[in-house]
């Protein structure tokens, strides 16, 4: 990552630190959010296929997420 401010001037390694140490937080939140998001559809998609065969899907959650 560059070691320079907007303004062009260099960082302290205290800046440093601190800019890595959010950029770390926001990877993880990210990557988070994906697997979240991964398994609600997958979840959508299991109820998809039980209302398919005639049957209920069984969870307030999955018709939550399939009719969103």
């Amino acid at each position: 990552m560059l070691r320079h401010n907007l303004g062009g001037q260099p960082m302290t390694a205290d800046a440093q630190t601190a800019r890595d140490h959010d950029v770390a937080l926001a990877y993880r939140a990210h990557e988070q959010l994906r697997i979240e998001t991964a398994a609600e559809q997958h979840l959508a998609l299991q109820a998809g296929d039980t209302e398919k065969r005639g049957r209920p899907a069984g969870c307030a959650r999955n018709a939550e997420i399939v009719h969103s």
